[in-house]
C-alpha cells in the first residue's frame, strides 16, 4: 500500500466526526426520523433558491428558514422531567451542534414542505461544499 493512501485529511476527519455525531441520533416529532449526514455540491453561498435547485426542487416549493441556535435550543435544553434516554439525546444533539459550528461556515436551517417536512442544517465546509445534516418531521 502506498504511503500517500494512508494520509487522513481534515475533510475526512470532519466527515467521520459528523457521521459519528449522527450515529443513533433521532429527531422527535409526530414521527421519529434518523439524523443523517448531508454532503452536497460545491457552492459560493447558501441561499434558499440555490438549495432548492441543488435538491432538484421547483422554485415555488415551500422552504422556510429557522435560526440555527433556535433550532438547536429545544434539542439541547435539559429539562427536569428528562430521563436517561432524553438526557443522552440532549447530549448527542449538543455534540452535533458543536461539530457543525466548529467545521462549517454560514450555518442555515431549511425546512422544506408542509406537514411532512425535510429539515436540512447546512453550511459550507473548508472546501466550499454544502455540508451538514438532514432529517424529517411530521407536523399536523
Amino acid at each position: 500500500m502506498k504511503k500517500d493512501s494512508l494520509k487522513i485529511t481534515a475533510k475526512d476527519t470532519f466527515k467521520d466526526e459528523l457521521s459519528n455525531a449522527c450515529k443513533g441520533l433521532v429527531f422527535i416529532s409526530e414521527t421519529d426520523a434518523d439524523v443523517e449526514p448531508y454532503l452536497g455540491s460545491m457552492s459560493d453561498e447558501i441561499s434558499k433558491a440555490a438549495f432548492l435547485d441543488e435538491l432538484g426542487l421547483q422554485p415555488e416549493t415551500t422552504i422556510d428558514e429557522t435560526p440555527f441556535d433556535l433550532f438547536f435550543d429545544r434539542l439541547t435544553l435539559a429539562r427536569d422531567w428528562h430521563g436517561s434516554t432524553e438526557r443522552r439525546r440532549t447530549e448527542m444533539f449538543a455534540k452535533l451542534k458543536e461539530v457543525l459550528e466548529d467545521n462549517l461556515d454560514g450555518l442555515r436551517v431549511f425546512r422544506i414542505g408542509t406537514i411532512r417536512i425535510d429539515i436540512y442544517v447546512i453550511g459550507l465546509d473548508s472546501e466550499g461544499r454544502v455540508t451538514g445534516i438532514k432529517t424529517s418531521a411530521v407536523e399536523t
